[in-house]
């Protein structure tokens, strides 16, 4: 940069060094200790000599440091040549994309465009990249706008970009009519349609285009649209096959690390992960897949991605369900994908109504039906995995029957949708219900690529199998069904007294057994309705009913001294939760009169006169004693 010898310049450094100014960092690399210095020295010199300093360190670090595209750009800049930082900035822009820095090439993109100035090409080829950035991180609007600008100077080809932008955000009609109006034959066109023909419902159709243009990709070396032309067909095996699928998913993730295509890559490992999700409904490689998308700045990946996290622990983790499915549907507003953000808020609705929150449920399923109105699977999953939840926990077969049949007349307006649990539920309650039974288990059968499908089937031919005499087959059919469900506890608990009276009438498992675990599981969530239930069918079987009056609430040390009992203990503790004694005896099953008993009990060994001082005594931990 300035010209003169190693002897020189390292004198020079020896001084700066000496005054505490600048410090070595390594042998080869020197830096100064506070930022305010380097701006310091700026401000002493004068414009001219500052532009000429700039233009010689663009030089020397393009000669040292050919990809060093950002640092040679802003040196370009500052001295004063913005057409050639522009082009610097692009290339730069396009390295960042392909290292999957994606927020960060849309920031080097937009500098290249104010740059360009009288460079039409530059700011051309910056629009260009920037596009296909924006489309990326899910920015639609901003993507769509883009294009439209475009198109209006001339651009014509930019429409086959217009179209991949209107495929991300599931835009289906406008990424159809924007691939009519491109008049080339080329693997990007044979993508984006195989995706558009999967989406309309022809997964036969979308294979076929897809292997198609996967052939072309490989003898053109497009290694992108190869990644995912093979995700199409991952896509369209996973319907049936999963083993089709995997191996579908697992070529586009490895042709993506062969080619250093971390975008790519971050895509087929979604697809893999959902391939889990669907086999055992492990969460590990969508959570990992999710982390690698926020790094890569895929902001519509990672909302599509804690929608399907959500979907798995809704039985697992109600709260942590409700995370994922907030934040993917604030993310999707974001980026204005509305249809994302409907099937979030119903996976949120669904959370709701697993723990009897009937008015934010509502206001979900209000919001998701305003985004998507006509969408079959969200009015699938609201019928399916909201409304039917409703009458199962409230232990009205007749209406999850009638909500699971409503459900499954929108799962079959969409045959492309991937296979989800309702399916195997609504057969199950139709076997139970001795509805069609036969019809709806074969119907359901294909769906059985989803491991809950398949346990729920397994569920619904134990009651047939026990029905015609094949006792021993029932059992079986159950064994593995059951030991599938024991994943999800509580639901596992849920579905067996769905089949337990069938069990009791045909002779065949251990519905004692089962209705007194549930018994355990039901009383703790507060499932009144279960829980009575779960006594009927111990009532039915000539079983006795564990009392109720033993309590389940340990007496601690503390307060040992008031000789409380534990059942005392139950009643005292729902106190603390602010509940009445109607809810404290709606939630241990007694009458509200037993309720009021204990808690006379209580406050006679407390020596207290009111509700709140026998909260306080247990809020103190026995303190005020």
């Amino acid at each position: 940069m300035t010209g003169g010898g190693f002897s020189d310049t390292l004198t020079g450094l020896r001084a700066v060094v000496a005054t505490g100014l600048v410090e070595a960092e390594n042998s080869e690399t020197f830096r100064f200790r506070h930022a305010l210095t380097c701006d310091a020295v700026r401000s002493e010199m004068l414009p001219p000599d500052l532009a000429a300093l700039a233009r010689a360190g663009a030089e020397a670090v393009q000669a040292a440091q050919p990809d060093a595209c950002e640092l040679a750009a802003g040196l370009w800049a500052s001295g004063g040549r913005e057409g050639q930082a522009a082009a610097l900035y692009v290339r730069a822009g396009q390295q960042a994309r392909r290292r999957g820095a994606l927020q960060t090439a849309g920031l080097l993109l937009r500098r290249a465009i104010a740059l360009a100035g009288d460079e039409p090409a530059v700011r051309n080829e910056a629009e260009h990249a920037l596009l296909e950035v924006l489309a990326a991180t899910g920015q639609t609007d901003a993507a769509l706008a883009l294009g439209e600008r475009l198109l209006a100077s001339g651009e014509t080809l930019v429409r086959l970009t217009l179209a991949e932008v209107a495929v991300e955000a599931g835009r289906w009609q406008l990424a159809a009519d924007q691939l009519e109006e491109v008049f080339t034959d080329c693997p990007r066109v044979g993508v984006l349609a195989a995706r558009i023909a999967h989406e309309s419902g022809d997964p036969d159709a979308a294979r076929t285009v897809a292997e198609k243009t996967l052939e072309a990709a490989r003898e053109e070396e497009a290694w992108p649209v190869a990644c995912e032309a093979l995700e199409v067909i991952g896509r369209a095996a996973r319907l049936t096959d999963l083993g089709a699928a995997r191996e579908a998913f697992a070529e586009a993730e490895r042709l993506a690390a062969a080619h250093a295509l971390p975008v790519e890559r971050v895509s087929a490992l979604h697809e893999l992960g959902t391939i889990d999700l669907l086999a055992n409904g492990s969460i590990d490689q969508l959570t990992q897949a999710r982390t690698l998308a926020a790094e890569a700045g895929l902001l519509a990946l990672v909302a599509t991605l804690d929608v399907q996290i959500a979907a798995a622990l809704i039985h697992r983790d109600p709260s942590a369900a409700l995370g994922y499915a907030e934040c993917s549907a604030r993310l999707a507003q974001r980026l204005r994908m509305d249809r994302l953000r409907a099937t979030a808020l119903f996976f949120a609705a669904a959370v709701h109504a697993d723990a009897r929150r009937t008015g934010p449920m509502e206001c979900c399923i209000a919001e998701s039906l305003a985004l998507a109105p006509e969408d079959h699977d969200v009015n699938a999953g609201i019928w399916g995995a909201v409304r039917a939840q409703v009458a199962l926990l409230a232990d009205d077969i007749e209406a999850a029957g009638a909500c699971l049949d409503i459900a499954m007349e929108h799962l079959r307006g969409n045959p492309t949708t991937t296979p989800a649990p309702t399916r195997g539920l609504w057969a199950l309650v139709r076997t139970v219900q001795d509805r069609d039974a036969v019809a709806a288990r074969q119907e359901t059968a294909p769906a059985t690529v989803n491991w809950e499908n398949q346990a729920l089937l397994g569920y619904a031919e134990a009651v047939a199998c026990g029905r015609r005499g094949a006792v021993h087959e029932a059992e079986e059919r159950f064994s593995a069904a059951d030991a599938a469900m024991a994943r999800l506890p509580w639901w596992q608990q849920r579905v067996r007294m769905l089949l337990a009276d069938d069990a009791l009438a045909d002779c065949w498992g251990d519905p004692v057994q089962w209705a007194n675990e549930a018994l355990a599981v039901f009383r703790a969530r507060g499932d009144d309705r279960l829980v009575a239930r779960a006594r009927a069918v111990l009532q039915r079987a000539g079983a006795p009913i564990p009392r109720t009056g033993r309590g389940s609430t340990p007496v601690p040390d503390s307060l040992a001294p008031y000789l409380l009992t534990s059942r005392e203990m139950d009643v005292l503790s729902l106190a603390a939760e602010g509940l009445s004694n109607s809810a404290i005896a709606r939630r241990l099953v007694v009458s509200p009169r037993t309720v009021e008993t204990h808690m006379s009990h209580l406050r006679t060994k407390t020596g207290t006169g009111s509700r709140g001082e026998l909260v306080a005594i247990l809020n103190s931990g026995g303190s005020q004693l």
